[in-house]
C-alpha cells in the first residue's frame, strides 16, 4: 500500500504539468544549511563591527566610514535572514507534500507531520523524495 502511494505521488511529482516544486529534500536541506551558515557569519560580522565601532567611538575616533560599512553588513544580514526564511518555507512545503503523497491527505497538525517524519515511514519518504530528472540522466546527454 505504501509503495503504491509513493508510486502515485512520484508520478504526479514529475509530471510535466506540475511546477518545479518537487525539489530533492537533500538539496533543500543543503540550501537551508547554507542559509543558516550565512546568517551566523553575517551576524558575527555585524556584532564584531559594532564592538569595534564602540571602541573607536570611546577613543574619540571618527566612525563615519565604519558606520557606512556597518549598514552594508546589516543589509547583508537581512538578506541572509530572508534567504533562510525562504529555505525553511521550501523545506516545510516539501515535507508537507511528502506527507500528503504518502497518506493521501494533508497533515491535520504540525505535530502529526513531525511524528510521521520521525517514523520509519517518514524517514523512508524523505530518503526517496523525487528529483526533477529525466529517465536517462546525464548518460542520455553525452
Amino acid at each position: 500500500m505504501l509503495v503504491q502511494r509513493f508510486r502515485e505521488y512520484l508520478t504526479r511529482s514529475v509530471a510535466p504539468h506540475q511546477r518545479n516544486s518537487a525539489l530533492h529534500v537533500d538539496a533543500v536541506r543543503d540550501r537551508l544549511n547554507e542559509a543558516e551558515r550565512r546568517v551566523g557569519y553575517c551576524g558575527q560580522l555585524v556584532a564584531g563591527w559594532q564592538e569595534l565601532m564602540a571602541i573607536d567611538r570611546a577613543a574619540g575616533h571618527d566612525v563615519t566610514a565604519a558606520s557606512d560599512l556597518l549598514k552594508k553588513f546589516q543589509i547583508d544580514l537581512e538578506v541572509a535572514m530572508t534567504d533562510k526564511a525562504e529555505a525553511e518555507k521550501a523545506q516545510a512545503k516539501i515535507l508537507h507534500d511528502l506527507f500528503e503523497g504518502a497518506n493521501g491527505r494533508p497533515p491535520k497538525t504540525d505535530q502529526e507531520l513531525n511524528d510521521w517524519l520521525a517514523s520509519p515511514q517518514g524517514k523512508a519518504a524523505t530518503l526517496f523524495a523525487p528529483t526533477l530528472a529525466d529517465r536517462w540522466g546525464s548518460v542520455g546527454r553525452s
